[in-house]
């Protein structure tokens, strides 16, 4: 990591509700208008064009000193629960079933019985030693609007990470029948946004949005799951809570909108393949069926985007109908965005602020993922510059080019 000092910086947001900020000649990757990947500086970015948000890296750390159990306990008093400055923690619930596990927990691990607070859903431990543990695995006593997810879970194994979602969501998560998602909120804007972060790590598109809450005139703080990503929700998270287990499983036999992930500027491509199988004689209309069809011709011509889902479907296709497509450039590129595991957002805000700006290299490749976005590094000069507390002047070899004599000569006397 190198400090660059304070800078100019622009704040781009997509409308997954993902956000980034970087110096104007920051590299993220992009979706050309021929629908090729290509690194993008930030200020060449305009509002709608597309950026793409890695997700599936799947990188956990290795601590393991943590029972999943424990931080399941964890994730429910992060949700519902607090640690007091009187060296009390606080459990507040109204569901049964995460109360005995609490009361089990305790007895169980520490032959403790949980106290019956003065509230009417509070429940209370008051033994010092469990207090102790319980703040040296992370459980911090902070106001509601500053929780987050301890450092002993991020820096956890797998298991242990996804223990505490599910305490996380059994608490402050709910399923949305009639929209057909699932959802997340809490009044601590880092809380939503790591858990959003470790989503996406995992594998989990979510959608991160903000309603003020008028009545206390604050800001509460979302994420939503939907369309394809339920599934995998319920598969790599889900919920313990039986009553929750039960609304998604009904949630997720309602049809959902697959729509989601959409994959932009591909007309071009799909068009080529599909006219590399027409020429060859291979009659693919007559293959698939008349619905699909239909839908290839209006990604052919640009009356609708494919889904990616959609667009997988379409590279099975073609290649069950004739392996030779993939002598095919504008395949081989189609099948690789199938397989890449990127998430196609639209710009929606680009806005011009000031703030601290630190690089970080890379070795060899260069390309890492923040917040989502797949980044590029090239700035290791300037970094060391800014290290160095030295000016740094950028200036390439067009700069030179001259239209009159003595122009060029006149631009190296000033640099």
């Amino acid at each position: 990591w190198y400090n660059l000092k304070e800078a100019d910086v622009l704040d781009t947001r997509t409308k997954l509700g993902t956000s980034i900020s970087g110096t104007y000649e920051h590299p993220i990757l992009s979706v050309s208008d021929r629908g090729d990947l290509v690194f993008k500086r930030l200020d060449q970015l305009k509002v709608g064009d597309f950026v793409c948000i890695k997700y599936g890296n799947r990188i956990f750390g290795n601590q393991d000193f943590i029972s999943e159990d424990s931080a399941y306990i964890l994730g429910l008093f992060t949700g519902d629960g607090c640690a007091t400055i009187k060296n009390r923690i606080i459990f507040s619930s109204g569901d049964q079933e995460l109360i005995n596990f609490a009361f089990d927990y305790f007895k169980d691990k520490y032959s403790y019985q949980l106290r019956k607070a003065t509230g009417r859903y509070d429940y209370e431990i008051c033994r010092q030693d469990i207090v102790k543990i319980l703040r040296e695995h992370g459980l911090q006593a902070v106001y509601a609007k500053d929780k987050e997810i301890p450092d002993s879970i991020l820096q956890s194994t797998k298991p242990i990470v996804v223990s505490f979602l599910q305490g996380l969501f059994d608490t402050d998560g709910y399923v949305e029948k009639n929209r057909g998602c699932v959802c997340f909120s809490s009044s601590s804007e880092k809380l939503v946004k790591q858990v959003g972060a470790v989503l996406l790590n995992i594998g989990i598109i979510n959608h991160y949005y903000t309603r003020p809450i008028i009545k206390y005139n604050r800001m509460q703080y979302y994420l939503e799951i939907s369309g394809d990503f339920l599934l995998s929700f319920e598969k790599e998270v889900g919920f313990r809570l039986t009553r929750k287990k039960e609304a998604l499983k009904v949630c997720l036999l309602r049809t959902r909108n697959t729509n989601i992930n959409i994959v932009p500027n591909q007309h071009g491509n799909i068009k080529r393949v599909w006219q590399f199988l027409i020429k060859n004689n291979l009659k693919p209309s007559l293959k698939i069926p008349l619905t699909f069809h239909k839908n290839i011709l209006r990604y052919i011509n640009q009356n609708r985007r494919p889904s990616l889902s959609a667009l997988r479907k379409f590279v099975e296709v073609c290649f069950n109908i004739s392996p030779e497509v993939n002598k095919l450039e504008e395949f081989r590129h189609l099948k690789r965005i199938v397989n890449s595991q990127l998430f196609f957002s639209p710009v929606v805000s680009i806005k011009k602020s000031k703030d601290t700006v630190y690089d970080f290299t890379v070795k060899d490749v260069h390309n890492f993922t923040a917040n989502g976005f797949v980044n590029h590094n090239t700035l290791i000069a300037k970094a060391i510059a800014g290290e160095a507390g030295v000016p740094f002047f950028n200036i390439s070899g067009s700069d030179f080019v001259e239209m009159f004599v003595g122009v060029g000569a006149s631009r190296v006397r000033d640099l």
